[in-house]
């Protein structure tokens, strides 16, 4: 397990990667969860998102429900192998201590939770889906977008709040450009390309709902003048809405004592926007940690300030194979969570995402 944290005034916030350290694989991740939020005192969880093989999602789900508190949770149960043989990758929790958290439902069902730190408020939406699974991808898509917007303005917030968003696609080759142009216009009707454009992932694989997607996000609304988020353009590749692709590269968060480079889902995609080192995912991974990095260093970061992140191998055997070669390039392992997703393109073999923090 790996923690990175941050302080501000009274308030909390930490990213914890949980990978298994044992061949039981389930029992070592919940055991590695109960001892950060079972007892007096623990902080409280904002969201939890769960990667691995479909065949491990019941006995997760089960031993969740074990947890005190684990009811308030937004929890996202998705389809990540490690390996060919299955088994869990891991979980990320996201939690806060030192602030009063709100749940945010819509109906029955958890979909998020809020939080103030003095210069913010913030709403953290987790497995937020669509209700009818009968429906077309494409309107699943426009149901999900809307749900997100209904829990934020159960918050006084809007979709223009948004800073970051997850989107995590069943069968993802098969609709992506659908689901482009769906999120397209729901934003222009919302007026969000008049401002800032979310940072965002979109990402393949199945979800325990069964559902054509499942979405995560952040939003905020600021308090004071110190608080706020700014696109970063990325130096090495254009901007993804050159070829339809509606989200910023990657985009800044500040806070009283605190900035958070926030890295949108990225692949070996060229300034042109045309894929590069097709059928090589030795190159397709350093020509992505190369455009990860000029982003951090665009802003005096590195990836020694990495909080967390995703590395998304298309095949299995590479997630196994080149996995612990993402330790040469300088990102720390550690802070990652490796899995198995197919990419937005065919001839894509990898992705990454991070965040990463400075206190001041």
């Amino acid at each position: 397990m790996n923690s990175a944290l941050i302080r501000r005034n009274s308030v909390e916030e930490s990213f914890h990667t949980l990978r298994p350290d044992s061949d039981d694989h389930v029992r070592s991740l919940l055991a590695q969860l109960g001892a950060l939020v079972v007892g007096e005192g623990l902080p409280q969880v904002l969201e939890l998102r769960y990667f691995g093989s479909l065949d491990t999602f019941d006995a997760i789900r089960s031993g969740l429900k074990e947890l005190p508190g684990s009811g308030e949770w937004p929890v996202s149960f998705l389809d990540g192998a490690p390996s060919p043989s299955g088994g869990a990758a891991g979980i990320q929790l996201h939690t806060v201590r030192g602030a009063q958290v709100e749940t945010i439902r819509l109906g029955d069902a958890i979909v998020g939770r809020a939080f103030r730190d003095g210069g913010a408020r913030y709403c953290i939406l987790g497995g937020v889906g669509p209700d009818d699974l009968s429906a077309t991808s494409a309107r699943q898509a426009e149901a999900t977008l809307l749900r997100m917007e209904a829990a934020l303005q159960a918050q006084g917030m809007e979709l223009k709040n948004l800073v970051r968003t997850w989107f995590f696609l069943n069968d993802i080759l098969g609709w992506y450009g659908q689901f482009n142009e769906t999120r397209t216009r729901t934003f222009r009707e919302r007026g969000i390309f008049e401002g800032y454009v979310p940072a965002s992932t979109g990402i393949g694989g199945m979800n325990h709902r069964g559902a054509a997607l499942l979405a995560s996000a952040l939003a905020t609304e600021p308090a004071a003048r110190d608080v706020g988020v700014t696109e970063i353009p990325s130096p090495l590749q254009c901007p993804a809405g050159s070829y339809g692709s509606s989200f910023s590269r990657a985009a800044e968060l500040t806070g009283p004592g605190f900035r958070r480079v926030i890295v949108s889902g990225t692949a070996s995609i060229d300034p042109q926007g045309r894929t590069t080192h097709v059928g090589s995912v030795t190159d397709q991974m350093a020509l992505t940690v190369n455009v990860v990095e000029a982003i951090l260093r665009s802003r005096g970061m590195g990836f020694r300030d990495v909080s967390r992140g995703n590395a998304y191998f298309k095949r299995a055997r590479h997630a196994v194979a080149f996995g612990p070669t993402l330790q040469h390039f300088g990102v720390p392992s550690e802070r990652l969570l490796i899995s198995t997703n197919t990419v937005c393109r065919e001839d894509l073999l990898f992705e990454m995402e991070v965040e990463a923090v400075l206190t001041r």
